[in-house]
């Protein structure tokens, strides 16, 4: 099947499904990037997309987008998303998503500190002093 036949499909899918508009923008903002990889690359069809092929994509958008970890993340979701629909629908036999790995992201946890704690419990004893 067609890269831009599967890509419609799983559109239409999913706006029966009831995803919000802002959902379906966000994968067709992605599918049009991913689109635009695969024509460059000469890749027009479904079958012929490999896990090779998804990480040498996910690599250039790292590399030469400069795309973070969690967009890369985003990325991995949807694609993995996109062929497990083409898997249920029978249109590959095959879901070369199923070896991708998410990325590690940094998470930080903003701590306060010793003065952001001092200003607080002086707020809470002025309060306290005020009374109900």
């Amino acid at each position: 099947m067609l890269i831009k036949f599967a890509i419609q499909d799983f559109l239409s899918e999913r706006k029966m499904m009831n995803a919000s508009e802002f959902t379906l923008i966000n994968y067709r903002s992605f599918f049009r990037g991913f689109q635009e990889w695969l024509r460059e690359n000469n890749i027009q069809d479904v079958q012929d997309i490999t896990t090779n092929t998804l990480r040498l994509y996910l690599m250039y958008c790292k590399n030469e987008k400069g795309n973070s970890p969690n967009t890369i993340n985003n990325k991995v979701k949807n694609l993995k998303a996109f062929f497990n629909h083409l898997i249920e629908n029978e249109f590959v036999q095959h879901n070369p998503c199923l070896k991708l790995k998410k990325q590690q992201t940094d998470e930080r946890i903003e701590v306060f500190t010793d003065a952001h704690i001092r200003q607080m419990l002086r707020y809470y004893r002025r309060m306290k002093r005020k009374g109900p």
